[in-house]
């Protein structure tokens, strides 16, 4: 994750758009797991109330629709990012 949290140049919204995606994939998994963690007593921030996975996808989707390009959409998507993995 390091490159891309502090990749130097490009296209600051691009870039945002890619670190939207990766957060509401990272939200969604947390999400998907809550039951599973609870069960085997795994933290899990969204399970904990910590974060409010509703809110987060809410405003995540929002600004991803705001910067995604066709050649985004085409590697990864919000419906793909919603099901909590990285990769099809």
């Amino acid at each position: 994750l390091a490159p891309l949290l502090s990749f130097e140049g490009g296209d600051a919204k691009i870039l945002a758009c890619y670190r939207d995606l990766l957060a509401l994939c990272m939200v969604s998994s947390y999400r998907n797991d809550a039951a599973t963690d609870r069960q085997i007593g795994k933290y899990n921030p969204v399970d904990s109330g910590v974060w409010d996975a509703e809110a987060l996808s809410r405003d995540l989707i929002a600004s991803i629709e705001g910067t995604i390009t066709p050649e985004i959409s085409a590697f990864y998507a919000v419906d793909e990012a919603l099901k909590g993995y990285w990769g099809s």
